[in-house]
């Protein structure tokens, strides 16, 4: 599990220092210790340009991405120094899987309400800690980065359709952490997991109506009360809910004839939403339907059209091995 290319290792090592100003950066916008920094600095950072990229990196290099992530290289950091317990079976991250995905769908809607720096903060470094702690009980990637990791499953949902596979640098050889593999799983209907169960449909089908969700409830402020909880959260289940149902009315309609189609045309509706209403926010567009806005919606989507149903299918896995 030990990286021995020089290149990855600087790319690795250089994300994970990156993560940790950004951390530092958003202490400072709670607490201003840094009073020559801007208030807000490490917020816009952290959601304007890590989390907006994010989509687009698991669209397009997903293998890079799992390779230099810096929350997996600290999940692995035990495992490294071998004083990992390394007994679970491989079938245990199944589990972890559905108990990831379900942190996903709670916390993108609780940002509504607690979007404070300091927050944000608490649950980074709270992420950190348990991913460190998962790979001390579980074996080499089966705790964090196939399991317990929130992300891996928008990873699945954008990265069907990469630009290349990349050389795993943490598995020289397979170490049989989990089965099926992730990384080295191509992400499609036609590999090992022929038949989509009910999660993967709930991620593919229910994604689109969350994402759409999301960005029909404003932040809220002051007084948090148990009614506030249930109104941010409504919208963006019940849309996620009907999405959902569309999926599999659609995949029955097709009698599975076009799964694989079926799919992309969910992930393209998930990440086209994401950034046609993220945009305007990111550019601080005083008018969200602006003619600057429209030309940049219009290029992004232009481009996700073809890189979903033009560009030449490869079906190719995120990572391999020498």
């Amino acid at each position: 599990m030990i990286v021995k290319n020089n290149y990855w290792q600087w790319a690795q090592w250089l994300t994970f220092f990156v993560s940790l100003l950004v951390v530092v950066l958003m202490f400072n916008d709670s607490f201003q210790f840094i009073s020559a920094l801007p208030v807000g600095i490490g917020q816009r950072i952290f959601w304007d340009i890590i989390i907006f990229s994010a989509p687009m990196i698991f669209l397009i290099i997903p293998g890079i991405w799992r390779n230099i992530c810096p929350v997996g290289y600290l999940s692995l950091v035990l495992t490294n120094l071998k004083v990992n317990l390394d007994d679970k079976p491989y079938n245990h991250s199944r589990k972890l899987l559905v108990i990831g995905f379900i942190v996903l769908v709670l916390l993108i809607p609780l940002r509504h309400i607690y979007y404070t720096s300091i927050i944000e903060v608490a649950v980074l470094l709270t992420t950190g800690l348990i991913a460190l702690l998962s790979g001390f009980i579980y074996k080499s990637k089966s705790g964090w980065c196939n399991g317990l990791c929130p992300l891996i499953h928008v990873e699945k949902l954008y990265g069907i359709k990469p630009l290349k596979s990349f050389n795993s640098i943490y598995c020289k050889t397979c170490s049989q952490c989990i089965s099926p593999c992730l990384d080295l799983t191509k992400n499609d209907s036609l590999s090992n997991l022929k038949e989509k169960s009910m999660f993967d449909r709930v991620l593919f089908g229910g994604f689109p109506g969350l994402i759409w969700g999301w960005f029909q409830v404003e932040n809220h402020s002051g007084l948090i009360e148990f009614k506030t909880i249930i109104q941010t959260y409504q919208i963006p289940l019940s849309s996620m809910l009907i999405t959902f149902v569309l999926f599999e009315l659609f995949r029955l309609i097709f009698n599975n004839k076009t799964s694989f189609s079926l799919e992309l045309v969910f992930s393209f509706s998930a990440i086209s939403l994401y950034y046609w209403y993220r945009l305007p926010q990111i550019i601080e567009a005083v008018y969200p339907y602006s003619m600057e806005v429209q030309i940049l919606r219009l290029i992004i989507l232009g481009f996700l059209v073809w890189w979903y149903f033009i560009r030449a299918n490869k079906q190719i896995a995120w990572l391999t091995l020498d």
